[in-house]
């Protein structure tokens, strides 16, 4: 039996060029694009109002929005550089398609496990309660280390 090793329709050029563009491109871009122009935002009316209060509840979403778009950035980036490289350019390089297969697979997940840690930047009481328990667990590590 013979297998593909893939999605069959990714051997179609004009498939594979609007999936990738569709689910891989379209996506990050906007999600960079999209969280780039709430920053700004953000920081043009902490100018404008110049209330301490606003910026120190704001203070915590612009941090969140600040790192997912960065974890989009440094992960997604150069996928989506190389992806466009490969699928665009008119010499085929295989130095990048090696890249691109092998490599960059590990960091979809890395994004995934990431990700929910970044969402809990903007919860402090969350953060509260961790940080209090790692100190808890750390005494009676200690006390315990004492003892024997």
């Amino acid at each position: 039996m013979y297998t593909c090793g893939g999605p069959c329709y990714l051997f179609d050029v004009r498939v594979s060029a609007f999936d990738k563009l569709a689910h891989i491109f379209v996506p990050v871009v906007g999600t960079i694009f999209v969280s780039s122009i709430l920053l700004w935002r953000i920081i043009r009316q902490k100018q404008r109002i110049e209330q301490q209060n606003t910026w120190k509840n704001n203070r915590r979403i612009t941090w969140q929005i600040l790192s997912v778009c960065c974890l989009h950035t440094v992960a997604w980036g150069p996928i989506v550089t190389i992806m466009l490289m490969v699928l665009f350019s008119p010499v085929s390089n295989p130095g990048l398609v090696h890249v691109l297969i092998n490599w960059f697979p590990c960091s979809y997940f890395l994004v995934i496990l990431i990700y929910p840690f970044i969402c809990l930047i903007g919860l402090t009481k969350i953060w509260l309660d961790v940080c209090k328990s790692l100190r808890r667990q750390l005494r009676l590590i200690k006390n315990t280390a004492g003892l024997e």
